[in-house]
């Protein structure tokens, strides 16, 4: 018959390793999803002075969509390094329930660069100026 100290013991034998293995492997998985930035990041200021929520996109050799802006708001969207890579890129806005989108023109971005892009109320434009 066993007691309950030898009882303890064998769980504590099997279930600690098991414990201390979860708990290296979570420490490890948990920062593989992490970026490391190593310059500085292309930021897009987009102000959304439209009535409807904007989804906001980076079209270069494909394209991406960096963020919503919801009406009468303004959010600091990222520009990802995999889009820095095209030449030009335009920036592109399709607001909610409406069945076209505006685009900037063709835009030169370099890494760290800064833009202010504001859609106005008209929804028919998109205006594009550096940012600071």
């Amino acid at each position: 018959m066993m007691t309950m100290q030898s009882i303890l013991n064998r769980c504590t034998r099997t279930v600690a390793p098991i414990a201390i293995a979860a708990m290296l492997l979570g420490s490890t998985t948990g920062c593989a999803g992490a970026k490391v930035m190593d310059g500085p990041r292309t930021v897009v200021m987009f102000t959304n002075n439209a009535l409807g929520q904007a989804d906001v996109y980076v079209v270069g050799t494909s394209s991406f969509r960096i963020g919503t802006v919801m009406p009468g708001r303004t959010a600091s969207l990222e520009v990802p390094e995999s889009i820095m890579s095209a030449s030009t890129i335009r920036i592109v806005a399709q607001i909610l329930a409406q069945p076209t989108a505006v685009s900037s023109g063709p835009l030169v971005l370099n890494r760290g660069d800064r833009l202010n892009v504001t859609l106005p109320l008209s929804a028919n434009m998109l205006t594009v100026l550096p940012g600071g």
